[in-house]
């Protein structure tokens, strides 16, 4: 690499600010700043919009990526989509929480919409049909949860929150 080649490299460009003053983008750029929701992070082209997640501290399992165009219009990227921010008018991106949560409920996937799950409905997610009976007991225990509750026991009438990839144990007992 020549010493004119390695002045033509720039560290940084903030693809906003380059959009915003109509400066084409350079050719050999290391690292470039985009703008994921708010806030402004550094990353490499080219990047995959799940990587973008990622860079920005989301869960890509808990949010999807779009890309917020002039005017405002957005358009929904797949998570293996591979973004070039050396193409103009790639700069701003919006995180948009999932509705849908895909957890795991006696080995079996479940997807489920919200974030919070009752007693009650992780049985009708175990069994179809639940178990009947006044001798029937339930439990109903799980893990890898959110920072706030990520391991414990539900008992009757009780909520969790989810995330993304939790495992629920649900087992029906007879109390005979």
């Amino acid at each position: 690499m020549s010493e004119t080649d390695v002045l033509d490299e720039i560290e940084v460009v903030d693809l906003e600010e380059y959009a915003c003053a109509g400066k084409p983008i350079p050719k050999r750029v290391k690292y470039y700043l985009i703008k994921v929701d708010k806030d402004k992070i550094r990353v490499q082209s080219p990047i995959t919009a799940e990587e973008i997640l990622i860079a920005a501290g989301l869960d890509p399992c808990e949010y999807r990526l779009e890309q917020k165009f002039k005017g405002g219009k957005t358009v929904a990227l797949e998570p293996d989509q591979v973004v070039d921010l050396r193409e103009p008018g790639i700069e701003h991106f919006v995180s948009v929480p999932d509705k849908d949560t895909s957890i795991i409920v006696n080995g079996r996937e479940k997807v489920v919409e919200g974030k919070k799950l009752s007693f009650s409905e992780l049985i009708r997610l175990a069994f179809d049909p639940p178990p009947t009976g006044e001798n029937i007991c339930f439990t109903v225990t799980y893990r890898n949860g959110p920072k706030q509750n990520p391991e414990g026991t539900m008992v009757e009438g009780s909520t969790v929150k989810i995330k993304c990839g939790m495992v629920f144990n649900v087992t029906a007992t007879d109390k005979s």
